[in-house]
This record gives structure tokens, C-alpha cells and sequence, in this order.
């Protein structure tokens, strides 16, 4: 048989002794007690169910890879028509990159890869100087969207393999693998 001593009961001596004022105060410090007790279990849930939430919200993040991944043509060889001529706004691109992806009104269209890593969209109008932009290589249905206004509006999409761009408004034609263009520009491209 299990001996109990005497201080088992003292949680509930407050009940049974007194008079009824002081049993009522017992209570009521008790079930002050029980509150503070289950705020605390409260917070501490609410506390592991907003990190798991922060931690679900970062693995969702795209990620960013090299970006041979995304575009197969960089494992291919280089041609004449690959390359572009050097300039101030090519500079900081690798020149074993570029790759030509295909001529729109707005002039002949490149893929590159920055030094940084970037990929970049590069478009030459005839007779001037190369547009350039660029952004972080991870998958994408719009990776990189250029508008040109002259000599026509137009947009274009730089996609990764298999890819294509979103139907958010006026249809795309495919130019080549990872290039799209549509007549128009957007506010939201």
C-alpha cells in the first residue's frame, strides 16, 4: 500500500477550511492561478504555430539556381549569330553566354548571363545601343518581361525550358524556346 503524507492535500485545504468568505477567495485565487496557467499554454502554442508559419512562408521562397538549369541553350555551343558585338551596356556580360533568341520589330533578342550570375534578356535595335535587364535565374513562368514602345508596342517574355509565360492578357507567340512576344505593353509586366 502507498503511504500519502499529509501535504498531498494541502492544494485542497483552502476548500475545506474557513468559513464560506474565505473558501469563495480560495477559489477565486485558484481559478486566477488556472487562467494565468492556460494563458501561458496559449501564448506558448500560438508562439510555435506563427514560427512553423514563418518557416513554411520561407520554404516556399523561390530558389534561386545556376542558370544552365533553366535555360538548356547554355549548354550548347556558341554560333556567329550567338555572339554580341561589344559595347558599354554589354560590358559586364559573359561574352560565351549570349545566345540569340530571335528578331521581333523591337530588334534582335539575346539571352546572357551576368558576371553576377544574373540572366539577362538583351534586346539590339538596329543602329542603336543594347538594352539590358536582368534578374535572379529561378523557375518562372515570367522571368523577365521588356516592353519597347517603337517602333511598334510589344512584350517580351524570357522563360526557362518548358515554360511559358502566363495568360494575363493578350495572347504570346513563341519566338524561340525561351522568348515570347505579344503586341501591346502592360502596366503589369
Amino acid at each position: 500500500m502507498t503511504a500519502i503524507d499529509g501535504s498531498t492535500f494541502d492544494l485542497f485545504d483552502d476548500f475545506t477550511s474557513g468559513d464560506a468568505a474565505q473558501r469563495a477567495a480560495s477559489r477565486l485565487s485558484s481559478l486566477r492561478r488556472l487562467a494565468v496557467v492556460l494563458t501561458a499554454g496559449a501564448l506558448v502554442v500560438s508562439g510555435a504555430v506563427g514560427a512553423r508559419a514563418a518557416l513554411d512562408a520561407r520554404s516556399t521562397e523561390p530558389v534561386v539556381v545556376a542558370p544552365a538549369v533553366l535555360f538548356g541553350v547554355l549548354a550548347e555551343r556558341q554560333r556567329d549569330a550567338d555572339v554580341l558585338a561589344e559595347e558599354p551596356g554589354t560590358a559586364l556580360l559573359d561574352p560565351a553566354s549570349t545566345r540569340f533568341l530571335g528578331e521581333t520589330t523591337a530588334g534582335s533578342h539575346y539571352l546572357a548571363v551576368h558576371a553576377t550570375g544574373l540572366v539577362c534578356l538583351v534586346t539590339v535595335p538596329v543602329g542603336e545601343v543594347a538594352e539590358v535587364g536582368c534578374t535572379d535565374p529561378v523557375a518562372s513562368d515570367h522571368l523577365l518581361r521588356a516592353e519597347h514602345t517603337s517602333p511598334v508596342p510589344l512584350t517580351l517574355a524570357l522563360v526557362p525550358d518548358g515554360l511559358a509565360p502566363a495568360a494575363d492578357g493578350a495572347p504570346w507567340e513563341r519566338l524561340s524556346a525561351n522568348l515570347y512576344v505579344r503586341d501591346g505593353v502592360s502596366s503589369h509586366s
